[in-house]
């Protein structure tokens, strides 16, 4: 819930409480709290962050971006085993890139894409004939 009165946000949270209680329904009160709306928060692996002038902005959660990174290096373990494809590696990063674009995350991007190069451009090279695309 969004409201400008604190006073009003809390007595709608013990209303929420009597309703979850009555359902037999437990709320976490680590997750069930009352923040400004400045202070961001993380929903579905993206972190909000509003800001004086009232634009709302989108940036990956940091952990998604630390999985990635790990999940590239195994993909370029098994492609070298054969349990891969250069083309399995290059869809699931370009499934993963084609979310990170919905946020602020230009830099991180290009990071990843000089990480995801770095780590086959051999492949790359011999797939597009020399012209490398992602």
């Amino acid at each position: 819930m969004i409201h400008h009165d604190k006073a009003y946000l809390q007595h709608c949270l013990e209303e929420m409480k009597k309703v979850c209680e009555s359902l037999g329904i437990v709320l976490n009160p680590k997750k069930t709290q009352i923040v400004k709306l400045t202070r961001g928060m993380t929903f579905l692996k993206t972190r909000f962050n509003l800001t004086d002038t009232g634009r709302v902005i989108r940036k990956p959660n940091k952990r998604s971006i630390t999985v990635m990174r790990r999940k590239l290096k195994v993909f370029r373990r098994w492609v070298s085993v054969g349990k891969f494809t250069y083309l399995d590696a290059r869809t699931s990063y370009c499934s993963w890139k084609g979310h990170l674009a919905r946020c602020n995350s230009y830099r991180t991007i290009q990071a990843m894409d000089a990480l995801f190069i770095g780590l086959f451009l051999i492949e790359a090279q011999v797939q597009a004939g020399g012209n490398i695309y992602l």
